[in-house]
């Protein structure tokens, strides 16, 4: 189905294909829309790297391509105003920041800027390659007590010199598994699309070959 809508040949469409709905046709076309219009307005940024992304973020077939490429636009150029690095890991924060709704929301950017800090200000040295787990730690209203959850477990995680470098997005994810299996037991779903937008940023940290051999294997440990 996104052979069909002209996405290239290439590894990204393969992993795109497994957040297609049942809806395929559609949902492959509505994602070609969405990915034209990015293209459109970011040309330089938009790659290959994007299908997982616009074919996720394109499964509410209420949302219209235009205006949710628009406001990925606008929280990418208020993101810079904040000293966050240009780049694909910042339209991934971006495009990951529209996951529930296309509307521009001034409070979800301070949300993700305030994260930031909060990291910062202890002493969390926060990454290009960790923007995409601040939106998701941002759409899971994470809260000052997970983010003394996170600081701790990466503080314990640093301690092992090959871990180091990837400590805190395994703390991230530990953290909002956490959050995802507490609202299962509970019986509450809002939450539950996180969890495909967690194997995304991974997928987008993986292939750019930022993990190691056997890194995955510590984050399932911790999941």
């Amino acid at each position: 189905m996104l052979k069909e809508a002209k996405f290239r040949n290439t590894s990204h469409r393969a992993l795109g294909a497994l957040f297609l709905q049942e809806d395929e046709r559609e949902h492959a076309i509505r994602a070609r829309q969405l990915f034209d219009e990015m293209n459109r307005n970011q040309r330089i940024l938009t790659s290959n790297e994007d299908i997982p992304f616009v074919v996720y973020l394109t499964s509410n077939h209420s949302e219209q391509p235009k205006a949710q490429a628009d406001t990925i636009v606008k929280y990418y150029n208020e993101l810079r105003k904040y000293h966050f690095t240009m780049g694909n890991p910042l339209q991934a924060l971006a495009q990951i920041m529209t996951a529930y709704s296309s509307d521009y929301n001034e409070v979800l950017l301070q949300y993700v800027v305030q994260l930031r800090e909060e990291l910062l200000k202890r002493e969390i040295k926060v990454k290009r390659m960790h923007y995409p787990y601040l939106g998701v730690l941002a759409l899971a209203a994470t809260n000052e007590m997970k983010v003394d959850a996170i600081v701790s477990l990466y503080n314990q995680l640093k301690e092992d010199k090959d871990i180091k470098p990837y400590a805190l997005i395994i703390a991230i994810k530990k953290v909002i598994q956490d959050v995802l299996e507490i609202q299962e037991l509970i019986e509450m779903t809002p939450l539950s699309d996180l969890s495909g937008l967690l194997d995304i940023a991974d997928i987008l940290v993986d292939l750019v070959g930022i993990f190691p051999p056997g890194i995955s294997d510590v984050v399932d440990f911790f999941n």
